[in-house]
C-alpha cells in the first residue's frame, strides 16, 4: 500500500512538474482563462499569462438568482483582462502579489503567483519521493530476509550479505527517516500555505457583520442614521467596506423621522437618474423612488417644496413635496423660513422625488411650472 502511494505521488508530481513547465512557456504566447461565474461575478477566475497565474475572486451582498457556470477562454496575453494594479490596495514581492479592491458593492481580491514557484514545489515533491521510494524498497527487502542493497537471500547469513558483502542493518536507514521527515514537513507547509491563500483570497474576509438595512430588501449597503449639520437636511456622503457610495440626509415628515438615501443610478439624455430609498429608524425600507439630477452634479441638500396657488399643478398644490437640491448653497438660498419665495434661477437647482406608487409625482417638471414656489429644508419638519 505504501509503495503504491509513493508511486502515485511520484508520478503525479512528475506530471505536474512537466505540465507547469509547458504552461509556463505557453503563458508568454497565450492567456488561458478558466472561471466560474455567478450573476456576473468571478468565483473564481484563474488566468495564466506572462509567466504568472492570477487568481481573482469576487463577491457582493446580492441574493443569487442564477446557477454558477464554468467557462474556458484563450486569447493573446493582456487582451482579455489587462491586469493593472492602479487603484488597488496591496503589495507585490518577488513575483508574488496580493491585491484587493472594493467598489460599487463588489469586493475583489487578486492573488499573483509566479509559475516558477509552482515549478519548484512540484520539483521538490518529486525529489522527495525518490529517496522515500528507495528507503521503502530496502525496508521491504529486510522484512523478507533479503539484502537491502542487492536483494540476495541472507537468511542463512544474517550478519553479512555473501553476495555483496554488506553488513546487514535491521533498522530504517537515516536517509529514509530524513526523507520521511522532509516529506512530512513539506506536506504540512503545502497544506498550510494553501489554506492561508484560500483564506486570504476570500472577498468577504474582513467585512463587518450585517447591520442596518436588510440586503434582502434591495439595500446592498449598510447606512447608519444621520445627516449633515444641526438640521440634518444636508446630504452627507456615506460609504462602506464594499465600496458603496451614497448620499444621505434626515427627513422630518408629518409621519415621523426618516433617513433618505440617494444613490446614483443610470444616465438619460441630460439627466442622471438617482435612486431614492426612505428608511425608518429601524432601517426598514418604507418607500422607494427616483430623482433626476443634471449630469455631473451630486446631491447637496434634502428640501421640501410647496405652493398654494390655485393654478399650480395638483401634485404640489397645498402640500410639501420631497425634493433634492443639487447646487451649492448660494444657489439654494440660506433662509429657513417656510414662506421663503425662490427666484426662478433657484428653482432650477432642485428636482422633486418621483414615487412609482404616486402617479401624480411622475413629472419632474412640475416645479418649473409652479408659481409662488416655497422651499424649506427637509430637516426642519412640517408645519
Amino acid at each position: 500500500m505504501k509503495r503504491s502511494l509513493l508511486i502515485i505521488a511520484a508520478t503525479l508530481s512528475l506530471l505536474l512538474l512537466l505540465g507547469t513547465c509547458v504552461l509556463w512557456l505557453h503563458s508568454y504566447r497565450t492567456c488561458d482563462l478558466i472561471g466560474r461565474y455567478r450573476d456576473g461575478l468571478s468565483h473564481p477566475q484563474i488566468f495564466s499569462e506572462h509567466g504568472k497565474i492570477i487568481v481573482l475572486r469576487q463577491s457582493d451582498r446580492a441574493n443569487r438568482y442564477y446557477p454558477a457556470t464554468w467557462t474556458f477562454q484563450s486569447s493573446l496575453p493582456g487582451d482579455y483582462y489587462p491586469f493593472s494594479t492602479n487603484g488597488l490596495q496591496g503589495f507585490q514581492l518577488g513575483g508574488f502579489g496580493f491585491w484587493f479592491d472594493a467598489g460599487a458593492g463588489v469586493r475583489s481580491r487578486f492573488l499573483i503567483l509566479p509559475h516558477w514557484a509552482f515549478t519548484l514545489v512540484f520539483a521538490a515533491m518529486f525529489a522527495t519521493c525518490v529517496p522515500l521510494f528507495a528507503a521503502n524498497k530496502a525496508r521491504r527487502r529486510r522484512l523478507h530476509g533479503q539484502c537491502a542493497s542487492c536483494g540476495y537471500d541472507c537468511r542463512s547469513s544474517p550478519d553479512r550479505c555473501p553476495e555483496c558483502g554488506r553488513i546487514r542493518d535491521t533498522s530504517d536507514s537515516p536517509s529514509g527517516r530524513s526523507s520521511g521527515r522532509i516529506a512530512g514537513a513539506f506536506a504540512t507547509i503545502i497544506v498550510g500555505l494553501t489554506t492561508f491563500l484560500y483564506w486570504w483570497s476570500n472577498p468577504v474576509r474582513g467585512a463587518p457583520a450585517g447591520r442596518g438595512a436588510n440586503p434582502e430588501a434591495g439595500i446592498m449597503f449598510y447606512p447608519t442614521w444621520g445627516g449633515g449639520g444641526d438640521r440634518g437636511d444636508r446630504m452627507i456622503v456615506g460609504h462602506d467596506e464594499w465600496g458603496n457610495v451614497w448620499y444621505q440626509a434626515n427627513w422630518h415628515s408629518p409621519e415621523g423621522d426618516f433617513l433618505v438615501i440617494v444613490q446614483e443610478g443610470h444616465a438619460h439624455m441630460f439627466y442622471d437618474f438617482w435612486s431614492v430609498v426612505v428608511l425608518d429608524r429601524s432601517m426598514n425600507v418604507v418607500r422607494r423612488g427616483s430623482v433626476g439630477l443634471s449630469t455631473d452634479t451630486t446631491p447637496y441638500r434634502l428640501v421640501e417644496v410647496r405652493t398654494d396657488d390655485p393654478a399650480a399643478p395638483a401634485v404640489i398644490r397645498g402640500k410639501w413635496r420631497l425634493s433634492v437640491g443639487w447646487k451649492p448653497p448660494e444657489h439654494l438660498g440660506e433662509s429657513d423660513d417656510a414662506g421663503d419665495s425662490l427666484q426662478r434661477a433657484q428653482v432650477e437647482s432642485l428636482n422633486p422625488v418621483e414615487w412609482p406608487d404616486d402617479p401624480e409625482s411622475l413629472n419632474r417638471n412640475f416645479v418649473r411650472a409652479a408659481p409662488d414656489l416655497r422651499i424649506r429644508p427637509a430637516g426642519k419638519g412640517a408645519e
